[in-house]
């Protein structure tokens, strides 16, 4: 009797080990199988839930470790491997607690490196870009001035090896107010009319509106994250004003205009 109990512990441990979950999912939100527009297979390893997503038609997208990954939150943990349609890895990259840390590679279609990035807890350090034959392409050194990654040094090489005129190999987009990020802060502390009924509860929150630039300059926004409805409805009022205002600046890769996001939290705090 002891043998039989034993072996029914041991057999109910090991399907706890290799439990799988399968989750359905459209736009980063778990949904039913037929909303679905990629579904995930997460598996427990250790403290680790290890996760692949996969199309509909069941080719491998990404795989990766999560310390938290349910409905409503996920942090990242682990290295994340993103694959191209034929199977190969396009990108892999480290995260510590959500933030990249460490190498992080992309590759071209046939293999060879596009980009090395190293991160230091989510912080920019160098980049280096490659042509597809493996000379360097480009180089840069990032320091951080408290709102984001800049680049101090740089270096940009011809297929010779010939250094040519430096062009970033990124220029994110921007609200084109003179002063930059403070002077935009500043302008929606002035304009944000807390809402009253919220106010008289004491209720507080925040909303992230996010801002894709068209390379024309051309602004749609949409909630990035949404908190009570009048909270959203004031948070998006305000960014839209400020861009009527000001106007934006569209995002750069390698020098040309492109379609970028950039997110404006909204916060509503009282003393």
């Amino acid at each position: 009797m002891k043998g039989i109990l034993i072996g029914i512990l041991l057999l109910c441990s090991a399907n706890a080990l290799f439990a799988q979950d399968t989750i359905y999912i459209n736009q980063g939100k778990w949904v039913t199988p037929s909303e679905a527009k990629e579904y995930a297979i997460i598996t427990p390893k250790d403290k680790i839930l290890s996760v692949s997503f996969y199309t509909p038609d069941h080719r491998l997208k990404k795989t990766g470790d999560y310390s938290i990954f349910n409905k409503k939150k996920e942090i990242r943990h682990g290295i994340h491997t993103y694959f191209y349609p034929n199977g190969k890895d396009s990108v892999i990259c480290p995260y510590i607690d959500n933030k990249p840390h460490g190498q992080k590679l992309a590759y071209y279609k046939n293999g060879n490196i596009y980009y090395r990035q190293i991160f230091n807890s989510g912080t920019l350090d160098t980049f280096t870009q490659y042509y597809e034959n493996g000379k360097i392409k480009r180089t840069e050194v990032y320091g951080f001035n408290g709102v984001e990654p800049l680049v101090t040094e740089g270096h940009l090489y011809d297929t010779d090896g010939t250094e040519i005129d430096f062009i970033p190999f990124m220029e994110i987009p921007q609200i084109n107010v003179p002063g930059g990020n403070k002077v935009m802060m500043i302008f929606l502390a002035k304009n944000i009319q807390y809402p009253k009924d919220l106010e008289k509860k004491r209720e507080m929150g925040s909303v992230v509106i996010n801002c894709e630039i068209s390379p024309e300059g051309k602004v749609t926004c949409t909630y990035k994250k949404k908190a009570h409805p009048l909270f959203n409805e004031e948070a998006m009022r305000v960014v839209k004003m400020l861009i009527d205002e000001y106007g934006a600046l569209p995002g750069k890769r390698e020098g040309i205009p492109s379609r970028m996001s950039l997110n404006i939290p909204i916060n509503f705090r009282l003393n």
